[in-house]
C-alpha cells in the first residue's frame, strides 16, 4: 500500500499507525520547504543524534532549531529540490513508544547523484502528539559533516 509516496510496512503483523506515518509525512514536508524551525518542532528537549562521530545532546529547543535552521541552508546551497522517504523498520513498543528505521533520499536541483541513507528514530508520543527522542545515523557517509551541524 502506498500513502504520500510513503511505503507502509507490515512488521510482526502490525501495519503503520497513520498518526507515526503522518508524524514522518509532516517531517519530510518541513524539509521539503526548508523549514528548519518546523523541523525542530517535531524534536522533544531533550533530544539526541548520534553517528559514527558524535554523540550530540540537544538539551535546549534553541539548539535543535538553530541546528535545523543551518542544515536546512546548507541544503539549499547544495541545490536541494525534495527529499523522500521509504519505512524500512518499524516497532510499535506500546501506544507511546515507537521505532522507525527509514531510507531517505534527497534529490537535487542540478545533476548532483541524489543522497540516499538511512535513519533510525526512537519518537515518543507526549500530550497526544509524537516527536523524536533519539536519532541514529548510520549511513550518511556521502553527506559530510559541516561546521558541527548534525543531521
Amino acid at each position: 500500500m502506498l500513502v504520500g509516496a510513503a511505503h507502509i510496512i507490515v512488521v510482526m503483523n502490525n501495519a503503520l499507525p497513520t498518526d507515526i506515518l503522518n508524524f514522518f509525512a509532516k517531517y519530510k514536508e518541513s524539509f521539503n520547504q526548508l523549514d528548519g524551525v518546523a523541523v525542530a518542532s517535531l524534536y522533544r528537549v531533550p533530544s539526541v543524534i548520534v553517528d559514527d562521530a558524535n554523540y550530540t545532546i540537544w538539551d535546549t529547543y534553541e539548539k535543535i532549531e538553530n541546528n535545523m535552521m543551518t542544515l536546512c541552508e546548507i541544503y539549499k546551497q547544495h541545490k536541494f529540490q525534495q527529499t523522500d522517504f521509504q519505512i524500512n523498520q518499524f516497532i510499535l513498543q506500546n501506544e507511546n513508544f515507537a521505532v522507525v528505521d527509514m531510507r531517505w533520499t534527497i534529490s537535487h536541483t542540478d545533476s548532483s547523484p541524489p543522497n540516499v541513507f538511512n535513519t533510525t528514530y526512537n519518537i515518543q508520543k507526549i500530550d497526544g502528539e509524537w516527536k523524536v527522542n533519539l536519532v541514529t545515523a548510520y549511513s550518511e557517509k556521502r553527506l559530510k559533516k559541516i561546521d558541527s551541524v548534525q543531521r
